[in-house]
């Protein structure tokens, strides 16, 4: 269903992602990452909620390259910082060239870890959700139905095209 036609406030995603976030250990993890000196570290950082032996639990992310994380299997959301990337242009000139959105690898681990994670936990995968946080604002996304397994299978070579194009604008811009 699109957006318009979730009338339930109980199924808006916006409430349950705000429902999801309303943790005391969430706030503060997600306070502690939302601080200037966490956009200026060379790797980006951020955590992901997993539920192991029956708690939520919370992870730190791992980053082995500056800008990308490994959430890890089994994780039911992931909140992360972008991190500013400046660069000085032939006139001088300084400016950021990271883009602050959410990138298609963060929709492929909404998708392969954290949909299928609520759902092997028995939970609403609809609930699965993904925060990404910059100097340039705070994107989170959730998604409103999940896929089959034929469904998953096809979007690899999408996603392959999506990330390729995602790059190519992204390096543009």
């Amino acid at each position: 269903p699109i957006l318009s036609e979730v009338e339930d406030e109980g199924n808006n995603p916006c409430v349950k992602l705000k429902n999801s976030t309303k943790n005391p250990t969430y706030k503060q993890k997600f306070k502690n990452l939302n601080k200037q000196e966490k956009f200026d570290l060379d790797k980006e950082t951020g955590f992901a909620q997993k539920i192991e032996n029956g708690l939520l639990n919370y992870n730190d992310l791992v980053a082995p390259t500056n800008h990308s994380l490994i959430v890890p299997t089994g994780s039911l959301n992931f909140t992360h910082v972008h991190i500013n990337n400046i660069k000085t242009n032939i006139n001088g000139d300084t400016y950021d060239a990271n883009v602050k959105i959410l990138s298609p690898a963060d929709i492929v681990t909404l998708i392969y870890n954290c949909q299928d994670s609520a759902t092997n936990n028995s939970l609403d995968p609809t609930n699965a959700f993904g925060v990404m946080i910059s100097n340039e604002g705070i994107f989170a996304i959730t998604l409103l139905e999940t896929l089959s397994p034929v469904e998953k299978g096809n979007l690899n070579q999408k996603f392959k095209k999506i990330q390729d194009e995602f790059n190519l604008l992204s390096n543009n811009i």
